[in-house]
C-alpha cells in the first residue's frame, strides 16, 4: 500500500495550462509536469529509496489533467528520511526560479501554448 501527495502540475505563483482554455493543453500539461518534476528533483535531490515522482491523472468536467504527485510506500513511511522529503516536498515550489529554471512554455494573449526558450516561436505540440 501507499499514499500519495498531489504536489500540483507547476510551482504555485506560475502560470499553467488551462483545461479548456489551453489549445493542445494535454502535451502542455505533460510538457509542465515532467519540468516540474525535473525542478523538484534539481531543488531537493532526488526522492529517497520507497518514494517516486508520478504523474497524476485527474479527473474534470472539460477532461483529464495530469498534476506532479509523491509516491510514498508504507513500508517507508516511518524512515526519517522519507518523513524530510515529504515535508519539503509537500508544498512544492512557489516559482519556477527557486530550482533555477525558466517556464517551459510561454502563455500567449491568444493562449497559444508556446515553448518557453527565448525567441522560440515553435508550439509546444512539435515537442512532444
Amino acid at each position: 500500500m501507499f499514499s500519495i501527495f498531489d504536489i500540483g502540475a507547476a510551482p504555485a505563483n506560475e502560470d499553467c495550462a488551462q483545461i479548456g482554455h489551453t489549445p493542445d493543453f494535454d502535451a502542455c500539461n505533460r510538457l509542465e509536469v515532467e519540468s516540474y518534476r525535473a525542478a523538484i528533483q534539481t531543488r531537493l535531490g532526488p526522492p529517497p529509496e520507497g518514494c517516486a515522482l508520478v504523474a497524476i491523472g485527474n479527473a474534470h468536467d472539460f477532461g483529464r489533467y495530469l498534476t506532479l504527485g509523491l509516491k510514498v510506500w508504507r513500508f517507508a513511511q516511518d524512515r526519517a528520511e522519507v518523513a524530510a522529503y515529504v515535508e519539503a516536498a509537500e508544498n512544492g515550489l512557489s516559482t519556477w526560479m527557486e530550482a533555477g529554471f525558466t517556464a517551459p512554455i510561454r502563455m500567449r494573449r491568444a493562449a497559444t501554448c508556446w515553448s518557453g526558450a527565448p525567441g522560440s516561436r515553435r508550439s509546444s505540440s512539435a515537442r512532444s
